[in-house]
């Protein structure tokens, strides 16, 4: 019998099923100083080594400006300000590496570094 939960997580078999059928829900955050938008060079599948917001998918529970948030620290290691909604969008990778298609719907947030120890000005 598979097992389904993992250190609060379920399994990647379990997750691989839920995707052929649901959507991900998934927040990018345009992180904006002087100026200019903060671009990170993917890591993983899909545009894996392409220039890209940082992001990611939204966890149970978790508000869509908490997930901005997180992967600003997590990402960037920065602590933001999330501002309003800047995009919206839905995507599908009929290539991705899962071996089966799936669609992502995205919402980008506006945010900005919060002030701190060597902040700029």
């Amino acid at each position: 019998m598979e097992q389904t939960f993992m250190n609060g997580f379920i399994s990647e078999d379990l997750y691989k099923k839920i995707l052929q059928c649901l959507p991900i829900s998934c927040v990018d955050i345009a992180i904006i100083a002087q100026g200019a938008v903060l671009l990170v060079k993917r890591k993983d599948f899909p545009a894996k080594g392409q220039w890209w917001l940082p992001g990611g998918r939204v966890l149970k529970g978790e508000m869509m400006k908490e997930t901005a948030l997180r992967k600003a620290r997590e990402e960037v290691g920065l602590e933001c300000h999330a501002g309003p909604i800047i995009y919206t969008a839905e995507r599908f990778f009929p290539t991705a590496p899962l071996i089966f298609p799936y669609t992502a719907s995205t919402v980008v947030f506006s945010c900005t570094r919060k002030p701190g120890p060597g902040s700029p000005a």
